[in-house]
């Protein structure tokens, strides 16, 4: 059952909601699986995940298949069936989807999705399970037709200083989905899907510019379902061996690490994650192997296998607060259907005696003002107290600079475990009046003797 895309929102409240999944009620009410309650429910969660793996075999990417139901979808115009197992949807015409959670005696939403990252040739396989509700955000959903006005040469940036990729004519009609800060660039992609910046007086925009999103050269394109927002249900499962609502994420092996933009977070991963999330309250990513580049706005986290980043959430699902991060219990992934995924997953606990150096919060030191506090972020899973903080400097672009050594380094939010450790610093600019960043190899120490391996933290000296 497919629902015509509105631009205002996804899905048209609870009474169609209640429609929809009424009719694909009497679809699955036919001879074939049955989610059971009681000593039933392991033995048929099982066979739904294997009739997945099965109908669900040859995804391509850039599809999306029906698992099993209740599944509803919106999609822009002429999207195709997705009401069966096996139903396969082209993402890019993929809007909004929301899946049912786990119920007796016939629900348990499952979708797998082949995602094909704008750059790099492999793609990435999530999988969506139970109470899901996930929407587009890929860069071509915030495109405006632009019809060109004069020829023009187009550009790998927002200027004309940059190399020219290509050239367009007066009549000729491009889609734009992004802009200069002020304005007088469009970032725009040609028929061929070729990406480019033309100035925009050379071009009439056919919508409101003030919609597309600020881009600089560098700033990433997003393929469908590379970018999106959603939310999990936070019910327990109807049977403890089923797994919990969320979607399980792979980038694939041997490959370049794969970005995406989830929920207002950059992940740059090559790892397979576990997520969750819920508006006003937090966005939880458990890293299962490999390791994982996470930022929200002024921090970013090295995340390794074995634990959980969690941040915080507004309700328009933007980060709204300061990362935590904390080793993930080994019961919250336990029932993880690993085998829809492409490739073996290693779920070692993290057991790592040494304290580690994770991240820390952007840091920016006031000239000649004492010292400032930045903050670090720490892992460090016996638990025994954080007794030596050493700072070696690796790079400025002047100045002297000389590391220093603190002992017994205060926690400013957290505990022994996990948590922020305060690291202080000072700087002067002498004749200056900026420098950075300026860079150091950081250090802890524990109580009992383990060292962390080195860490790249850096601040901004500016002036007062």
């Amino acid at each position: 059952m497919i629902v015509d895309w509105d631009y205002g929102f996804c899905f048209q409240g609870e009474q169609a909601m209640k429609r929809v999944l009424a009719v694909l009620l009497i679809i699955l009410l036919v001879p074939g699986v049955s989610i059971a309650q009681d000593d039933d429910c392991p033995v048929q969660v099982q066979r739904v995940l294997a009739n997945v793996a099965r109908d669900c075999a040859g995804t391509e990417p850039g599809q999306a298949c029906f698992g099993h139901g209740p599944i509803e979808v919106t999609t822009r115009e002429g999207g195709g069936a997705f009401g069966a197992a096996g139903d396969i949807l082209a993402l890019d015409e993929t809007c909004c989807m929301r899946l049912a959670a786990l119920q007796a005696p016939d629900e348990w939403g499952v979708a797998v999705m082949e995602v094909a990252p704008d750059v790099g040739e492999h793609s990435l396989t999530a999988v969506l399970l139970g109470e899901v509700e996930m929407q587009n955000a890929a860069s071509f959903f915030s495109e405006l037709e632009v019809r060109v006005e004069s020829d023009t040469p187009v550009y790998a940036g927002p200027g004309s200083h940059y190399d020219t990729v290509a050239g367009v004519v007066a009549g000729d009609v491009l889609h734009a989905n992004a802009c200069n800060c002020t304005q007088n660039w469009l970032r725009v992609r040609l028929p061929s899907g070729e990406i480019g910046w033309i100035p925009a007086r050379r071009a009439t925009v056919l919508g409101e510019v003030d919609s597309l999103p600020v881009a600089a050269e560098d700033s990433p394109i997003y393929a469908a379902m590379q970018a999106f927002t959603f939310r999990s249900g936070t019910a327990e499962p109807a049977c403890a061996s089923a797994p919990e609502s969320g979607i399980l994420i792979q980038s694939p092996a041997g490959a370049e690490a794969a970005r995406l933009w989830i929920n207002g977070v950059d992940i740059v991963a090559r790892a397979t994650l576990f997520l969750q999330a819920m508006p006003e309250g937090e966005f939880s990513i458990e890293v299962l192997d490999g390791e994982a580049m996470i930022t929200a706005d002024d921090e970013t986290i090295a995340a390794p296998a074995g634990v959980r980043v969690a941040i915080p959430l507004s309700s328009g699902y933007a980060p709204s607060g300061h990362m935590r991060v904390e080793p993930y219990a080994a019961p919250d992934i336990e029932n993880l259907p690993f085998t829809l995924l492409p490739q073996a997953v290693d779920t070692v606990p993290f057991d790592n005696p040494d304290p580690l150096l994770v991240g820390q919060k952007a840091c920016t030191v006031v000239s000649d003002r004492g010292e400032t506090i930045c903050a670090l972020h720490f892992v460090n899973l016996d638990g025994d107290a954080i007794v030596r903080l050493e700072t070696e400097f690796v790079y400025a672009a002047q100045g002297t600079w000389e590391g220093s050594s603190h002992e017994t380094p205060a926690i400013i939010e957290g505990d022994t475990v996990s948590g922020d450790l305060a690291w202080p610093v000072s700087c002067s600019l002498g004749g200056a009046n900026f420098i950075g960043p300026v860079i150091w190899s950081v250090t802890i120490a524990d109580e009992s003797g383990h060292v962390s391996e080195p860490f790249e933290a850096s601040f901004n000296c500016v002036d007062g």
